[in-house]
């Protein structure tokens, strides 16, 4: 199984996961806290002679300049020695206008801009930041307790679903154990139909047919046949223009099956997780539910199709575990999953050392943080900052050889271990 990243084209930055597009920051901001803030650019430097190659003479040409930046706060240009050092270290993306910054230097909100699209997008304190990512990590830990409940009760509803025609599937609820299947082994995140439409970003919940594809002997999709399947290919484009890739060499029979029944009953525009909504989803776990086909309604009112939502997954992990697990959480479990996988890797093929140098520990560091962004389609940096519970980082840091042979050498083993870890880390019990 291979997991690969690309960057399409981008105006953020690595540093931009602390921007954020509404959301959480979307209350009403208190203006008097903030100024009106712009960047200004004054040219400046000397000129560089070359030499002509022709004339084999040195000529003036080609003046290098120097830009240097200036900070206009509240209409006059900024000469704080400790507001200018503030302001240069907050990243605003080039295209956001009407920008606002923060007067304080401990606001949690640094600085406001409106980007290309006319959405208000913040830059938060670094420290809110880590804060917030800390508060991520107690937030899994329902997730953490009912992993390995999940992955096999997971398994089982594949093969109870493979067995199955598909014109007994019921909707939306058998798109369920195929999510959660690629939630749990593919880790991309779960998708939304806003961003689908708008902006042509792609998530499980709004996969379409032409984003996976088959190695086979035989190119025709045929659900029924699942033997001559190779390999599974799915990738599209993702959040904030990363294409998402991963290549699964040795797939699941099942959901091979899965998939290509999936395919084969797309909608017109490719979507392969919408359905007719005629009825509440999960009527207090009511088997009565209308499958894909009872649009035929005696009014012969045909009823609008619609994408299966990140609410219906936490829906059923409300009812199905008594726990409030959401898909977003996922991506950050097996991000601490692949890299104790990856650092007892090391441990076993001989790479780790009883004794090692702070450059070799963080090379390792370094090393595991590249295996965690292949698994999450995002860069090394990102894993590290956002994805990798920093308290682990600490505790590899001290010695990655005692810590990585205590981490078992199987899946079940590996998630009690990441389990125990991250409680005791944060609960210090």
């Amino acid at each position: 199984m291979d997991n690969t990243t690309s960057q399409k084209t981008s105006h953020m930055s690595n540093t931009s996961n602390s921007t954020n597009t509404k959301g959480e920051g979307d209350a009403k901001f208190n203006k008097k806290q903030f100024w009106p803030y712009q960047r200004l650019y004054a040219k400046g430097g000397g000129t560089k002679h070359i030499s002509d190659s022709k004339t084999n003479s040195k000529t003036k040409s080609n003046t290098k300049t120097k830009k240097k930046m200036f900070h206009l706060v509240n209409n006059r240009v900024a000469t704080d020695k400790t507001l200018v050092k503030r302001l240069e270290s907050i990243y605003i993306p080039p295209a956001y206008k009407d920008i606002v910054v923060a007067k304080s230097g401990s606001n949690k909100i640094q600085a406001i801009g409106t980007d290309d699209r006319g959405r208000r997008q913040y830059v938060y304190n670094p420290k809110y930041t880590k804060k917030r990512n800390d508060r991520k990590y107690d937030f899994i830990l329902p997730l953490g307790k009912k992993i390995i409940q999940i992955e096999k009760d997971n398994e089982n509803a594949l093969h109870v679903l493979a067995s199955k025609p598909y014109d007994d599937w019921l909707l939306p609820n058998d798109y369920i154990p195929i999510i959660i299947y690629m939630l749990r082994t593919y880790h991309f995140r779960i998708g939304n139909e806003k961003y689908a439409i708008e902006n042509n970003s792609y998530g499980i919940t709004t996969l379409k047919k032409q984003h996976i594809k088959f190695d086979s002997k035989n190119s025709k999709i045929d659900s029924s046949n699942t033997s001559n399947s190779h390999k599974i290919s799915i990738e599209f484009v993702g959040k904030k223009g990363v294409i998402n890739r991963y290549t699964d060499n040795d797939p699941n029979p099942m959901i091979i099956k899965l998939l290509k029944t999936l395919i084969e009953h797309s909608n017109p525009d490719g979507f392969l997780f919408k359905y007719y909504n005629n009825k509440n989803y999960y009527n207090n776990n009511d088997d009565s539910h209308d499958s894909h086909d009872s649009h035929d309604n005696h009014d012969n009112h045909k009823p609008s199709k619609v994408f299966i939502t990140p609410e219906h997954i936490h829906s059923f992990f409300q009812i199905k575990y008594n726990s409030e697990i959401t898909p977003k959480m996922f991506r950050t479990w097996y991000g601490n999953y692949h890299m104790l996988e990856h650092l007892r890797d090391l441990y076993n093929n001989g790479t780790l050392k009883i004794k090692m140098t702070k450059v070799e520990i963080n090379k390792i560091i370094n090393v595991c943080s590249e295996h965690v962004s292949s698994k999450l389609n995002n860069t090394p940096t990102v894993s590290k900052q956002s994805y990798i519970d920093n308290k682990i980082i600490d505790l590899v840091m001290k010695n990655p050889y005692r810590f990585a042979s205590k981490i078992p050498n199987n899946s079940v083993g590996q998630h009690k271990f990441l389990y125990k870890i991250i409680l005791k880390l944060r609960h210090n019990e």
